[in-house]
């Protein structure tokens, strides 16, 4: 695994060719126009009475296209279903205060960036105590939060990020399965193709094995069905 730690300014020497390979293919654009166009004719679906309309951005829409397997229909739906659920959560006002007590734990820590230019978010997994944290009702509020701040940093028009996960010294009680499935459920729904790359440092053959089935089953049995 290899990154760099870069100033902003270091950013510039990136190359960003590397890049191209996600922007909107010839065949994905009509697909995106009539995205745009079904969910402008269901507005009412997604947006109350003299409310400001949910801002998605052109990426946005094709991140939801794709994960829909170029389903346009489908990923319109799923869209919809984004915009409720970011309204419904308050998303847009959730702020670091909000979460104070589980940031100040430096569970979750950004840091750095990928040498493909993308924001690096560290999650300490040693410094999480199952036994000891705040409800998941909060943990959702911090899931969003940590998000929400990673994406703020990701290069323009972009938007994808470098999840690692740090699994040295890890014990029991530091493997909390409910706030997992609530990260995985969060990032796949309304989250989707925002991971550039999710890695993980310090983990036993064994223990691998048993997160890789255990979480390949979750998705199957809940995300997928």
């Amino acid at each position: 695994m290899s990154f760099f730690w870069g100033s902003s300014s270091e950013k510039e020497e990136i190359d960003y060719s590397i890049r191209k390979s996600y922007l909107a293919k010839e065949e994905e654009i009509p697909k995106i126009e009539f995205i745009q166009t079904n969910l402008e004719e269901k507005k009412s679906e997604w947006v109350l009475d003299n409310e400001k309309p949910y801002a998605f951005t052109d990426f946005q829409l094709l991140r939801f296209l794709r994960q829909s397997k170029g389903d346009e229909v489908k990923a319109s739906h799923m869209l919809i279903k984004h915009a409720n659920w970011f309204r419904e959560n308050d998303v847009e006002s959730i702020t670091k205060d909000d979460v104070i007590d589980e940031v100040n734990k430096q569970f979750v820590v950004p840091k750095g960036r990928s040498k493909t230019g993308r924001p690096c978010i560290w999650v300490c997994v040693r410094r999480h105590d199952k036994n000891n944290r705040s409800d998941i009702d909060v943990m959702r509020k911090f899931i969003i939060w940590c998000v929400k701040d990673v994406m703020s940093k990701a290069l323009e028009n972009d938007e994808r990020f470098v999840l690692v996960f740090d699994l040295r010294e890890l014990r029991l009680l530091n493997v909390d399965y409910e706030v997992i499935k609530l990260l995985i459920s969060i990032l796949q729904i309304n989250y989707p193709e925002v991971l550039d790359q999710a890695l993980i440092i310090g983990m036993y053959l064994y223990l691998y094995l048993y997160l890789y089935l255990y979480l390949y089953s979750y998705l199957c049995l809940h995300l997928y069905s």
